[in-house]
């Protein structure tokens, strides 16, 4: 593709595919017109990702002026991203002989799940959230409501499971709970959420770039997703980042500190903690589970901290 062409982006023109925007981005110099979807802004660069998938960049200072103007506009917003799997509001049923309560996640990926881990939300009979925890399932998925075993390390395509909740881990008044999948792997290899784009621009000698990407919401619950690139020749293991959220005017509301860490299970069941992997010049992307945005919240930026690699170095902000 030529040079110029890569160096555009909206007049006035919208459509809808699926549930991506559509824009056509126009050349101040030259009038041409490139069809893409808003990604995200770099620098003076923003990212358009094409109908064929390629990401482009472009240089905002070329664009017509009210193509800049929705860039500008977009700075401060975070598309809503919705995962495979969702899990809706839902009573919490009693469990037949047991004290804690349950409920159900269907999986409609349409496709075979071999591991997931979600952020669960308790509510009260009027939908006010009560408290948060995070639940995985590492292919010990069980239906009790039944006492079916499922095909070992999978739950197959509109399958339904039941979750069980102990007594310890509810508060008093929990009526309904809702849910985030933060993470998927299906039988295929494939992985939801995962890194969209092009390497982003190193800023300095930072070996890992951290992007927000956008916002998985349960109710009225919002968790970031994070994208992490690593531009270094080590492999990472772990990365520790702070959110801080701002409100309407701009004004920091708050911040939380966190890790990159994925709990699992060995093959015996027992609880490990395997942490994650970033391969030399790759990318992948996260939800920030541990951290919902705060009331009056209207973004977030993510600020890396510390980074650890599997060869034993580490680098600190």
């Amino acid at each position: 593709m030529p040079r110029i062409l890569r160096n555009i982006l909206i007049m006035i023109c919208v459509v809808r595919v699926g549930d991506a925007q559509v824009r056509e981005w126009t050349d101040e110099k030259t009038q041409r017109v490139l069809e893409g979807e808003f990604m995200r802004v770099e620098g003076d660069q923003v990212l358009i990702r094409k109908k064929t998938g390629k990401v482009v960049r472009v240089t905002i200072g070329r664009l017509v002026k009210g193509d800049q103007d929705f860039v500008a506009s977009q700075k401060l917003k975070l598309k809503e991203v919705q995962p495979p799997i969702m899990i809706g509001m839902t009573p919490l049923k009693p469990q037949d002989g047991r004290q804690g309560r349950s409920f159900e996640i269907k999986n409609t990926s349409g496709k075979t799940v071999e591991f997931m881990k979600c952020h669960v939300f308790l509510f009260d009979g009027e939908n006010q959230w009560m408290n948060g925890f995070s639940l995985l399932n590492n292919g010990r998925f069980k239906n009790e409501k039944e006492g079916e075993k499922m095909e070992k390390g999978s739950l197959g395509r509109e399958k339904t499971f039941r979750v069980y909740l102990p007594k310890e881990r509810l508060k008093q008044g929990a009526e309904k709970v809702s849910g985030i999948v933060t993470e998927l792997k299906w039988r295929d290899g494939s992985c939801w959420p995962s890194w969209e784009g092009a390497a982003p621009r190193r800023k300095g000698a930072v070996p890992v770039t951290l992007i927000e990407s956008g916002v998985v919401k349960a109710g009225s619950v919002r968790l970031l997703l994070i994208g992490a690139y690593n531009h270094s020749g080590e492999s990472v293991e772990e990365v520790a980042y702070r959110v801080n959220y701002y409100g309407e005017d701009n004004k920091k509301l708050g911040h939380i500190d966190l890790k990159k860490v994925i709990e699992g299970e060995s093959e015996k069941g027992e609880k490990a903690s395997r942490k994650v992997l970033i391969k030399p010049r790759r990318g992948i992307a996260f939800v920030a589970g541990g951290g919902a945005f705060p009331k009056g919240a209207v973004r977030a930026e993510v600020v890396l901290r510390s980074v650890n690699f599997v060869n034993g170095e580490k680098w600190k902000n």
